[in-house]
């Protein structure tokens, strides 16, 4: 009788201290919501009078591997085979490709930020790209007339200003004469995105850059353009003295 109430009573020692070992445990905290959803994005393609442009390809590698497209009022969406949110990444890029438009100045990419569960990216715009038509003999009663000079091949010649904050100072920017860009003037031809802007220009040239300053003179640079694309851009670099240095598109 006796071995059997010590056996109770084992027993139950044993089995109150698996209690206490258990409620001593902490249970891991659930996981957020953003490490087990899909991200999913929309978001619209214009052209630069707001018309939706059908047909562009979009591509988000962050979001998809699969490229998406644009339906007939410009709305692209991602499918049902996204990606988890990465928390480490602030932002991620889109590139927008279309025939016979350009993603002005963000033709390598444009950098956006993003967020778990769905996104709505707003609306992007395309610049179309005129076409350049070899030039022609044009009649008037029958006489012919000289041929028109063939007009220069548009490029887009990105620069960029460092440090970023020395945007704010430029009041003005020149090129061979030629106002770009106004602080004062939001129609004018350019406008900074960060510390870029992208000029149009046509033919490759040697250029002068004039830039007018708030607190300092006027500066001039002068620069080679041929080896300027999207991808090269022209550096220039603005100390706090008033002092410029350039590095040419390489």
């Amino acid at each position: 009788m006796t071995s059997r109430i010590k056996t109770v009573f084992g027993t139950l020692f044993i089995t109150m201290l698996g209690l206490m070992f258990a409620s001593c445990v902490t249970k891991p905290p659930p996981q957020p919501d953003w490490l087990t959803s899909k991200v999913q994005v929309r978001g619209r393609v214009l052209d630069s009078e707001n018309n939706p442009i059908q047909k562009a390809e979009v591509n988000i590698t962050d979001v998809q591997d699969l490229v998406m497209f644009t339906d007939q009022d410009g709305v692209f969406t991602s499918g049902p085979n996204t990606k988890l949110y990465d928390p480490n990444k602030e932002k991620i890029v889109i590139m927008i490709k279309k025939i016979d438009y350009t993603f002005k100045g963000f033709e390598g990419g444009k950098d956006i930020f993003w967020g778990p569960g769905f996104n709505d990216l707003s609306d992007f715009r395309l610049t179309r790209v005129d076409d350049y038509l070899d030039p022609g003999l044009d009649t008037v009663d029958e006489e012919p007339i000289s041929p028109s000079p063939p007009s220069p091949i548009a490029r887009l010649i990105p620069i960029m200003i460092y440090p970023p904050e020395a945007v704010a100072k430029i009041s003005e920017l020149y090129v061979d004469g030629e106002l770009h860009y106004s602080s004062t003037d939001a129609n004018a031809q350019e406008q900074f995105d960060n510390n870029k802007i992208v000029i149009e220009l046509g033919q490759s040239n040697y250029r002068t850059i004039s830039l007018h300053f708030q607190d300092f003179p006027p500066k001039e640079i002068k620069f080679d353009d041929s080896d300027c694309n999207y991808k090269n851009s022209l550096v220039i670099r603005i100390d706090m003295n008033g002092s410029i240095t350039k590095t040419d598109c390489q």
